[in-house]
């Protein structure tokens, strides 16, 4: 469904957007949920849930680009696949479909974006696929998984994550699953969730909203929607129910983030996914995204069957399996024969540092000494004198005038 209203340009214009859609959908009236609906949907999420708990672990790491990423990890082998979510859903979402990948000898993290989940929002609206590829970028060195390629799989929004990751670091990514997106996606589909600044009364509600058949998509399963509300949702008693992602959120995608020339940059192996009804990708487009890849990428397409846009909620099982076999067909990409060529600086990711001297050098990545009491009370010895001495601010300040100085003293006396 197409909405009357100016298409957002900034976070602040979203919001405005998401309210007046949210709002609109709301009055037109939810689809009711049978008691059987919501039955099966609690015993799914309670599936989902135990599977994080059992054998997946939750976990925040400060980014150096100022972000606090919430994300889920699975298993312990040594070739890593990251996978990236969509629009207006977090790292839960695909707890089923990591822990079974992990149950294959990979070890598996799903990531909350910015702005998404439990991650931090970016208070400047720094919200481009450059931003967030870097995210992933810190993410990797932080956790040293640059000592091997990984594999990326990313659905809508983390497709774009992936690929803008891909095309900058090309020796880093040893596979690309690109499902459910491309390039020319139109902005209120792309850049923004209509429901990303709306409030409900319930859980209930907001998975209603979510199944609405407004959206002009094939209709959603009720019990598949109400599995994973618990990941998309914020239930606080007595505050209202939002769904977990920035209400300010907005993509800045520009003409030049995905340009046709640049995937002649992507080298390692492609696979593009799309629903077989899904309303964004079709079959011809999902075609032409593979056909952009470079001469040494080997790009092929999967269609998942009896599947809309939403690929985990429709045929999860299918999509694991084309995934998984994708993985497998090119499992040497995860392999290093010269482990040397891995080091972060040669990878472009931590820069070495450089000195004048050789004397500079040592002085600067020599272990510090750790500070005795006696160095302790020096410092603060330091300290105490400065706070004795009068600065020059402090001496003009001795020279104002009562009336300067806002003095009550002066002001009763003039009165």
């Amino acid at each position: 469904m197409r909405w009357h209203i100016d298409l957002p340009t900034c976070g602040a214009a979203a919001r405005k957007a998401s309210e007046i859609i949210s709002n609109a959908v709301k009055a037109s009236g939810l689809p009711f949920f049978s008691t059987e609906d919501v039955n099966l949907g609690q015993t799914y999420s309670q599936k989902a849930t135990e599977v994080v708990r059992s054998s997946g672990c939750m976990k925040f790491l400060g980014l150096s680009t100022g972000m606090r990423l919430r994300y889920l990890t699975w298993g312990e082998d040594e070739r890593v696949v990251i996978l990236l979510h969509d629009i207006n859903e977090s790292s839960g979402i695909m707890s089923g479909f990591a822990a079974r990948l992990a149950g294959r000898s990979y070890k598996v993290y799903a990531l909350d974006l910015r702005g998404h989940g439990d991650s931090s929002h970016s208070a400047a609206g720094q919200y481009t696929p450059s931003s967030l590829s870097e995210d992933l970028e810190s993410f990797i060195t932080e956790k040293d998984l640059y000592t091997r390629p990984v594999a990326l799989v990313g659905i809508g929004l983390g497709a774009a994550v992936a690929v803008t990751f891909a095309l900058r670091h090309p020796r880093l990514t040893a596979m690309l699953v690109v499902a459910e997106w491309h390039p020319w996606l139109p902005v209120d589909v792309q850049s923004f969730h209509a429901g990303q600044a709306a409030t409900f009364t319930t859980t209930q509600e907001a998975a209603a909203f979510l199944c609405s058949r407004q959206w002009g998509h094939p209709p959603r399963s009720p019990p598949a929607v109400l599995k994973h509300m618990e990941y998309r949702c914020s239930a606080v008693e007595g505050e209202a129910v939002r769904f977990k992602m920035d209400p300010e959120f907005y993509l800045h995608v520009t003409p030049l983030d995905f340009v046709e020339a640049r995937w002649q940059g992507l080298q390692c192996p492609l696979l593009v996914v799309h629903g077989q009804t899904s309303h964004l990708v079709s079959l011809a487009e999902a075609e032409r995204v593979a056909s952009l890849s470079g001469r040494g990428s080997s790009a092929s397409v999967h269609t998942v069957m009896n599947a809309g846009h939403f690929l985990i909620e429709d045929s999860p099982l299918d999509f694991r399996n084309a995934v998984l076999q994708f993985l497998l067909k090119n499992d040497e990409a995860l392999l290093v024969h010269n482990q040397e060529a891995r080091r972060p600086e040669l990878l472009g990711l931590r820069p070495l540092p450089e000195f004048a001297t050789v004397s500079d050098a040592v002085k600067a990545l020599q272990p510090r000494p750790i500070p005795t009491a006696q160095m302790v009370e020096e410092e603060l010895a330091k300290l105490r004198a400065e706070d004795d001495v009068q600065s020059d601010e402090d001496e003009y300040c001795a020279r104002r005038t009562g009336l300067a100085q806002d003095n009550p003293e002066y002001f009763a006396f003039i009165g």
